[in-house]
């Protein structure tokens, strides 16, 4: 029954991951400027854009963050870069990031079938290294029903972060369940059950 279920749910799945440029970057100073905006059209000068993608495929909007060296500081503290300074002014700093073994963990290739093309398409912009940042996860609860034909379950769903999230002060409660959904399976067909969703739970 439980692998009837997650096998429903999978496409629905939520994968978000971090473009992060690597090599010599030039970041602008903490601060500085808004945290997230919507990204201009064709362009390549921030450092860090947040990529949403979903089972390998993308969807929804792209935003694209002004990756300060605060940010760098936090990953290079949490031993997932290293950050070297090369040099700084009154906006900028011009530096050398680049994934340790730790931070390499991480990478997307790591977490779903294949490259995707969003994937590629960053990477020939710029010097890219995509990593996870988040996941979804899913809690179940199966209960019978009158028949054993029928089952209801109620799935939990929470996200499941990495260092790279926790290294910029997440709190905790992205791994607290944040809503349900009540499904409906229906096995009268074996070959091919049926799964419905009742109702979502906040």
């Amino acid at each position: 029954m439980e692998r009837i279920i997650r096998n429903h749910l999978e496409p629905t799945k939520e994968l978000y991951a971090l473009a992060l440029q690597t090599g010599e970057v030039t970041l602008p100073l903490g601060g500085k400027y808004p945290h997230v905006t919507y990204p201009v059209p064709g362009g390549t000068e921030t450092p860090i854009s947040n990529v949403w993608i979903v089972n390998g495929n993308y969807m929804g909007k792209t935003y694209e963050c002004h990756g300060c060296d605060s940010c760098m500081k936090c990953y290079q503290d949490a031993g997932l870069i290293t950050y070297n300074i090369v040099r700084r002014d009154s906006t900028s700093v011009r530096s050398t990031v680049c994934l340790t073994e730790k931070g390499k963990q991480y990478l997307i290739e790591r977490h779903i079938s294949g490259f995707h093309p969003i994937i590629n398409a960053w990477r020939r912009r710029e010097q890219l290294e995509v990593v996870l940042v988040a996941k979804e996860k899913f809690d179940l609860e199966i209960h019978p029903s009158d028949t054993t034909e029928i089952y209801h379950c109620k799935v939990h769903r929470k996200l499941e972060i990495t260092p790279f999230i926790e290294a910029l002060g997440a709190t905790g409660k992205e791994n607290q369940p944040d809503y349900v959904r009540k499904l409906r399976v229906d096995l009268n067909n074996k070959e091919y059950p049926m799964v419905t969703y009742i109702e979502m739970e906040p």
